[in-house]
């Protein structure tokens, strides 16, 4: 491996993504993306993304008739892009330019093979990120929490008393004694804590 030329081409997939599936190399859309994950790979600076076995990857082998272990193996002597892109082109077993075209254009409009896989990827990647302090511009990135925040705030007090609990749940708003006042009886949280203390033992 020329891992010293190897360093000067790859990119550090630990901090940032690979290039996007939609973009082409040797004539095919995800191989652009395979070739930053081989690099990487390579270097073990690969961070969340896969080389082998990659969803978008199987793809891509399956319709050139690629190897994945020969790309990568070329991929490791230290070839440039140009260099990727003239053995993509002398090495795929798929050679009908029309087939192709048809191809690339189905990959890069289906939300389900190319749009879902790299947003998964992306999101894990930046997941991970998240954790280490970094995010895809290389600053602090705040974690935020999705899930909608609770509105109303209630208080549950427990009294214990010998073997017996008393459990009294109410709102702030009962237990500031706010609330619809009756003509016998006082306001409901009066209401309220005289039934509590009547059920509470002695």
């Amino acid at each position: 491996m020329n891992k010293d030329h190897l360093q000067t081409l790859a990119r550090d997939l630990r901090k940032t993504p690979p290039r996007s599936p939609r973009e082409t190399l040797g004539g095919f859309v995800i191989a652009a993306r395979m070739l930053d994950k081989a690099r990487a790979d390579l270097l073990g600076i690969n961070g969340e993304y896969n080389f082998y076995p990659c969803g978008l990857g199987a793809y891509f082998w399956k319709f050139t008739g690629l190897d994945a272990t020969k790309f990568k193996e070329f991929v490791a002597t230290g070839a440039n892009d140009e260099e990727v892109d003239r053995w993509i082109r002398e090495n795929t077993t798929q050679k009908d330019q029309k087939a192709i075209i048809k191809w690339n254009n189905e990959m890069e409009q289906s939300k389900r093979h190319v749009r879902s896989q790299e947003h998964m990827e992306d999101r894990q990647h930046a997941a991970k990120l998240q954790q280490t302090g970094w995010n895809l511009c290389g600053k602090k990135q705040e974690l935020r929490d999705d899930r909608e925040r609770e509105r109303h705030v209630h208080e549950v007090h427990v009294s214990r008393r010998g073997k017996n609990a008393v459990l009294n749940v109410g709102l702030l708003k009962a237990r500031q004694g706010v609330g619809p006042t009756h003509r016998h009886g006082g306001s409901d949280a009066e209401r309220e804590r005289k039934q509590y203390r009547a059920q509470a033992p002695g």
